[in-house]
């Protein structure tokens, strides 16, 4: 995920990029995968192996950030967008709980 490079700022950058490396830590404890598609650092997605069609997925467009998660016992997503990354970080870290709770 592309994150702002303004040297201001350089204690929130690491703060996000650890936000982000915790978060990836989490899928993946839990049996997911991460995906950078085409290698591109503005698009990330988590899915797990061999049910692809429900994914997690952060993405920068602009100024927002859009966030997508699946919806539980569907075959939807659901989709909003943020003004930070770490709200969106953190808004996914809370439905990717909600999400594998049993």
């Amino acid at each position: 995920m592309t994150v702002a490079t303004n040297m201001l700022q350089e204690n929130v950058i690491i703060n996000i990029n650890d936000e982000l490396h915790s978060l990836t830590e989490l899928f993946k404890y839990n049996g997911w995968q991460i995906e950078t598609p085409d290698g591109l650092s503005d698009k990330i997605i988590y899915s797990k192996l061999g049910n692809e069609t429900e994914y997690f997925k952060m993405e920068q467009d602009g100024h927002y950030i859009y966030v997508s998660v699946p919806l539980k016992n569907s075959s939807f997503q659901y989709k909003t967008k943020f003004d930070d990354h770490y709200s969106a970080i953190k808004y996914t870290r809370t439905m990717f709980n909600y999400f594998i709770e049993i």
